[in-house]
């Protein structure tokens, strides 16, 4: 069963989500893990995976601390958790810890829920469109210039070229369905694997949806600090941690590297971070302010937040965006389509007159 598991059966956001918040409450009213876990498995009532639970017990009957299984798990519960867990284990602040690990998961999948409402909308529009175009290409294209060559009419430019894309389109579709298959999985395996470093600086210095990135990205790395920091870690190590919980891998090897180099120069995190080029220009401002005030650690929850803030303002921007862009998108194949097709009638007519 446990094999199974680590084979890809990873927890679903919500079902983690519930476990954190469960296992805090439990641990604050004196319940160890072990017995916590105990209970969720015999609660009839519990919607959680029960081998994902299955798997939790016997862990925690090997001897092992939940850091301990969420390390050896990653692939289950996510990767980086452990590290803020094994923190609290050695400060006592397993409960707060847990706490605040539900609160980021459920800020995170606000964020992407409206990322994703942000884009169902517009691509379903965009799909319609370039169906009916399709529909549109392989059907009533052929039957009006069927109809043209019976006038003998000479057809425009723009025209011939509908219809030589109609040609095209009727000959080899089934080809071209399988080779556009093809190069969509073969530039996701590209962009995830050797290419995936080139491939998330680019998405930094896109407009607005590199402020997305970025915004996010950076919102997690100051809490995840934060916490650590408060959680008893060492600032380099605290540091290292919220870089591995970072998705974009750019902005992750910058903040090892000021880990790195914090580590081996013996410089502080402000002098660390603000050599980052992705970061923030104002967060840097406030960072070395802090330093002058010495109050450069306090300064992390509000850095957060102000991330996390600036992340829902650029998604709000996206939803604003790409509306108009289907929209212009959708407009120039309906045009294309309408003037192809009615400009060889229109002289047809006038030949005719």
């Amino acid at each position: 069963m446990a094999f199974s598991l680590r084979r890809g059966n990873k927890i679903k956001r919500e079902e983690f989500i519930m476990l954190c918040t469960t296992m805090s409450w439990m641990l604050t009213a004196g319940i160890s893990v072990r017995d916590g876990v105990d209970k969720l498995i015999e609660d009839k009532n519990n919607k959680m995976n029960p081998k994902i639970l299955a798997l939790l017990r016997d862990e925690l009957d090997d001897g092992k601390v939940l850091s301990q299984v969420l390390k050896d798990n990653e692939n289950v519960f996510g990767q980086g958790y452990w590290r803020q867990v094994d923190a609290a284990e050695r400060t006592g602040k397993v409960p707060d810890c847990l706490d605040r690990i539900a609160e980021q998961l459920r800020n995170d999948g606000d964020l992407m829920g409206k990322v994703r409402s942000a884009l169902t909308y517009p691509l379903f529009i965009l799909l319609i469109a370039l169906v009916a175009g399709y529909y549109m290409f392989t059907t009533v294209v052929p039957e009006m210039g069927t109809m043209m060559a019976e006038f003998d009419v000479e057809l425009p430019a723009l025209t011939l070229a509908v219809m030589a894309v109609s040609n095209f389109l009727i000959a080899n579709g089934i080809w071209i369905l399988l080779l556009l298959i093809i190069l969509i999985l073969g530039i996701r395996y590209m962009l995830k694997n050797p290419l995936r470093m080139q491939w998330h600086t680019f998405i930094t210095k896109i407009p607005i949806v590199g402020l997305v990135s970025i915004n996010m990205n950076y919102s997690l790395a100051y809490l995840l600090l934060n916490d650590m920091i408060e959680n008893g870690a060492h600032i380099v190590e605290a540091l290292r941690v919220a870089a591995g919980s970072t998705t974009n891998v750019y902005i992750k090897k910058e903040l090892l590297t000021a880990a790195d180099r914090m580590d081996t120069e013996g410089l502080s995190l402000t002098d660390g971070l603000t050599v980052s080029k992705t970061m923030p220009s104002d967060d840097k401002l406030m960072l070395q302010i802090g330093q002058v005030t010495g109050r450069e650690m306090q300064l992390l929850p509000d850095l957060a937040t102000r991330r996390r803030k600036a992340a829902y303002d650029a998604v709000n921007q996206v939803m604003e965006l790409l509306p108009t862009i289907v929209l212009l998108v959708v407009s120039a194949i309906v045009a294309v389509m309408v003037i192809s097709i009615y400009m060889p009638m229109i002289q047809m007519a006038t030949e005719i007159g």
